[in-house]
């Protein structure tokens, strides 16, 4: 267990997750060697610092808040919906706004975002944007899209890491790109249909999963990037409910008649676990590149990991930090 992983787990996690990590601190005090001390040392100076910032922001103006966390861990706290990160995304983008339209963004390789009509969908791409062309968390050193790639974008919303895939793999590689919401979907097409004829490219329709099953997929109509498979108790969502039909990587890659697979990206809101484990085949056999979100559930971020290794004990795996982890294999 790293340091960071105990922290978040001391701060938000479930009791027993706690007095495991409690556990281990004891442990390591009875076997006494320096580095574990150390180890524990950290760990609690860490703890506390972090929580006294997090109590300061009730205290203060957010703006403040944010200043001073800057000034003292050298970066941005980790913020999405707030109207100082809509601003400070803005700012990092100013490179892909070179026009005032509501409607659309240009993006490199000549291709151009176009946003679905709802009130929020500009702050809401920015964001995404900052994520995927800046901070590029969908790639890690050796887990990058390169020249024909066969790539499968599960959760590909209105396409914008597809449309820089497209950028990437050339018009010999292939993209499958898996949207499920209708409304979405629409926006999606019309995205992707900017690459006809340079490369080829198959829009599905149904979630993955870990088999082909009946389930339904929560909408929210707040945030359009946010909707998600029902897969237990969970808070109410802000939209209707939409009747699916799962399927699996495995066997959408057998109807689709794929002879291989290089890269998948994978951000489905908590479904990746079950679409993980619907890939088992594809992922002994062709051993594709992973770059897959492990924050949306709280044991993602050591529990995908664990499922990677055993369903393909070769794979490099690395997990990112912060708190929205990333699980990249290679």
């Amino acid at each position: 267990m790293t340091i960071t992983q105990a922290i978040d787990i001391m701060r938000s996690g479930t009791r027993e997750e706690k007095w495991r990590v409690c556990g281990n601190i004891v442990r390591k005090c009875f076997i006494g060697y320096p580095m574990n001390i150390a180890w524990i040392i950290r760990i609690c100076w860490n703890y506390t610092r972090y929580v006294t910032y997090e109590k300061k922001s009730t205290e203060i103006t957010y703006d403040v808040w944010v200043s001073q966390f800057k000034k003292r861990f050298g970066k941005t706290p980790p913020v999405h919906n707030t109207e100082f990160a809509a601003r400070e995304n803005l700012g990092l983008m100013a490179q892909f706004t070179r026009h005032n339209e509501l409607d659309s963004f240009p993006l490199p390789g000549g291709y151009s975002l176009v946003l679905p009509p709802v009130a929020n969908a500009r702050d809401t791409a920015v964001n995404d944007l900052r994520e995927i062309l800046v901070e590029k968390i969908y790639e890690h050193n050796s887990v990058d899209l390169r020249q024909n790639d066969v790539v499968i974008d599960c959760g590909a919303n209105i396409g914008l890491f597809s449309l820089m895939a497209f950028h990437r793999i050339g018009n010999q590689g292939r993209l499958i790109a898996i949207e499920p919401v209708p409304s979405i979907r629409a926006v999606l097409e019309r995205n992707l249909s900017q690459a006809d004829g340079q490369t080829f490219y198959h829009i599905f329709d149904r979630p993955v999963f870990s088999d082909s099953r009946a389930m339904t997929l929560s909408v929210d109509e707040d945030v359009f990037t946010m909707h998600h498979l029902d897969m237990g108790p969970s808070p109410a969502s802000k939209g209707p409910g939409i009747k699916v039909q799962t399927t699996t990587i495995d066997e959408l890659i057998k109807e689709l008649g794929l002879t291989r697979v290089d890269f998948i990206k994978m951000d489905i809101e908590g479904a990746e676990m079950g679409a993980l484990a619907g890939a088992a085949s594809t992922l002994k056999q062709w051993k594709p590149r992973l770059a897959i979100s492990a924050y949306h559930l709280i044991d993602d971020f050591y529990q995908i990991p664990r499922l990677i290794h055993k369903l393909n004990p070769s794979y490099h795996i690395y997990v990112s930090r912060g708190r929205s982890p990333m699980c990249y294999a290679w």
